[in-house]
């Protein structure tokens, strides 16, 4: 009262005695009012249901919330990598080397026999004729040369794996790998007696297909130090290239081997 004044005092106890009486006090218009109500049912009305949409999706949002999905550029497409004419070449060479050595394997016996020999790319040549007894140890000389070729580019890769290692390591094992195709396709992996000499040699029977078997456990087992040393992806590509470069491998024996005979038999093979 102090604060409002006397009239506002009055106001409010003739207000509380017609509420008392029954009569509900009414400051404006019923049309007014209805059509206050209607602007403000329409007003919130939106605002009520997204309140109740939205206090449900707040609650439950872990389980409705979709994925956002950002659109990135495709990451291009990695070039198909060809093989380095480079690589051919060095895989060709380590055939030949390993060839070599496989001739300088014979020789070395025959030099420390006393008998003068000449190794050459696929055949070696006796200047006079050499001791029966260093016949089978002759034989088996070649062979510990090509076993040797195909371990050294074996620990070579070992150290560390690369495509330059694994083309000379392939090139080392393509003479075991003819020697397979041979014993598979003509029952002996090497022509003549060379084999059942050096197994002779060794200790092992004459008659019976222990280095050819030998070769056939090297072939597998290089073929698996390979995979396991470099761990190529396996696809129809590394299939292709793997079918090409044994093709290849042949090929370049035959060529060698041929080549070589043209070359050298005239000069160097005994005359009869």
């Amino acid at each position: 009262a102090e604060l409002f004044g006397d009239d506002w005092v009055k106001t409010i106890d003739h207000e509380i005695a017609l509420e008392q009486q029954g009569h509900v006090l009414i400051k404006s218009p019923p049309v007014e009012s209805r059509i206050e109500s209607w602007v403000a049912t329409v007003i919130a009305a939106p605002f009520a249901i997204g309140l109740v949409f939205g206090t449900v999706a707040l609650g439950c949002r872990n389980r409705i919330q979709a994925p956002v999905v950002v659109r990135s550029r495709p990451a291009p497409a990695a070039p198909k990598r060809r093989i380095s004419p480079r690589l051919w070449f060095a895989f060709a060479g380590a055939i030949v080397v390993s060839v070599f050595l496989h001739e300088v394997g014979h020789c070395v016996v025959a030099w420390c026999s006393g008998c003068p020999a000449v190794p050459t790319l696929a055949k070696e040549y006796f200047l006079r004729p050499l001791p029966a007894d260093a016949q089978n140890a002759m034989a088996a000389g070649g062979v510990l040369g090509s076993v040797a070729a195909l371990l050294g580019a074996a620990y070579w890769l070992y150290r560390k794996a690369g495509p330059m290692r694994s083309a000379l390591f392939a090139g080392a094992l393509a003479l075991p790998g003819f020697y397979v195709l041979r014993f598979f396709l003509a029952g002996r992996g090497h022509v003549g007696t060379e084999f059942q000499e050096a197994q002779a040699a060794l200790g092992l029977s004459y008659s019976g297909h222990g280095l050819d078997w030998l070769f056939v456990g090297l072939s597998v087992a290089g073929a698996a130090f390979w995979f396991w040393r470099v761990r190529p992806p396996l696809s129809l590509r590394l299939a292709g290239r793997l079918i090409v470069g044994a093709l290849l491998g042949l090929v370049v024996l035959i060529l060698l081997q041929t080549g070589n005979n043209a070359l050298f038999d005239p000069m160097l093979q005994p005359r009869s």
